[in-house]
């Protein structure tokens, strides 16, 4: 599988987190791809002085944030590249529970939220999981 097809597969979700993180680390093709010093960051939360791989393996994966930036940066990385896309919508769907479950006084980080308030069951319909979470 090449470099492009990982990424469109982490974005789409079919891949896990865990095997994206170990094709970033070591899969040369991906790093050259994601260092492409034609690519214009400009505007972007990306910053200048970096490129979007280095911008990916400084993301704390352990947390959903980590993930749904790293999805966000290779979405820019695909529009400017012209390159089609299917995006995942579940880690979306999960982090707007975490915000709309929460109250507005406290401020949890997304990683204690995923550890110990999130049910393990994570199919469950999304009346029954925002219920398990209150």
């Amino acid at each position: 599988m090449n470099a492009i097809d990982i990424l469109l597969r982490f974005v789409a979700g079919k891949i896990d987190v865990k095997e994206f993180e170990n094709e970033l680390y070591t899969n040369e093709e991906m790093s050259q791809l994601l260092q492409d010093p034609t690519l214009n960051w400009t505007g972007t939360y990306i910053d200048k002085s970096l490129n979007l791989y280095y911008y990916l393996i400084e993301l704390p994966y352990s947390c959903i944030e980590g993930k749904l930036n790293a999805v966000g940066a290779l979405e820019l990385f695909f529009q400017r590249k012209g390159i089609e896309y299917s995006k995942s919508s579940k880690d979306t769907e999960l982090y707007d529970l975490l915000l709309a479950t929460q109250p507005k006084y406290i401020d949890i980080d997304s990683s204690f939220f995923e550890k110990y308030i999130l049910p393990t069951n994570r199919n469950l319909p999304k009346a029954e999981l925002k219920q398990c979470i209150k």
